[in-house]
């Protein structure tokens, strides 16, 4: 909130710069804002300075979630047996439920970068405004978030936005959202093995806009 504010009132020029002097200013150890979700709405709010216009939420239809993974087929295949990923719609301060996938239904396939790839197909599924994805584990005593994180359909489909990309996709486009593990909420929290496994975790969304 004071970052967004920062550069409202010209306190700031730019949200790393915003981010920055509340770090310096809030805390002894200069970091303010930590949690990467809280960082890319900071960055949405300085797009919306630019044009009022994005204020008004866009819809936009999700096709698919890749998970991708650099480590052995074996040990993915064992690690994520007990993953599921939700996707929740937030309205109104109440968020509900839209999707959920089992990852040991999907084939693990190999892309041309080296990384092992689980993809959920989401069936066009239409999106709009302040959207959560979380991964959960139900390999522990009771369901536990191996990560989440948030994101606004506004901002899909806009290159200025870190992780944002258009690709080709036959005669048109479809915008891709790659987020990468240190851009994940609360990431790399069950343990070592856990751990190694997610090191170069990153998770991909492709969007019709």
């Amino acid at each position: 909130m004071i970052s967004a504010y920062l550069l409202y009132c010209g306190g700031a020029l730019s949200p790393d710069d915003a981010m920055e002097v509340f770090g310096q200013l809030r805390t002894r150890d200069g970091k303010g804002v930590t949690i990467p979700s809280q960082k890319r709405f900071v960055r949405y709010f300085a797009e919306v300075l630019k044009d009022r216009s994005l204020l008004v939420s866009q819809p936009v239809k999700l096709w698919s979630i890749t998970l991708r993974f650099m480590d052995s087929i074996e040990r993915i295949q064992s690690m994520t047996e007990a993953w599921r990923v939700y996707i929740f719609d937030r309205k109104e301060n109440c968020e509900e439920r839209i999707h959920k996938q089992k990852l040991n239904q999907l084939p693990l396939a190999t892309s041309s970068g080296g990384y092992k790839e689980l993809t959920i197909p989401c069936g066009c599924l239409e999106l709009c405004g302040d959207i959560r994805v979380e991964c959960r584990s139900t390999a522990y005593i009771s369901s536990t978030s191996v990560f989440h994180f948030w994101f606004n359909t506004t901002f899909v489909s806009r290159p200025e936005i870190p992780g944002v990309e258009l690709v080709a996709h036959g005669t048109s486009q479809r915008a891709r959202f790659t987020v990468n593990k240190d851009d994940l909420d609360g990431a790399i929290r069950l343990g070592t093995i856990d751990a190694s496994l997610m090191n170069q975790l990153q998770v991909q969304l492709e969007f019709d806009f």
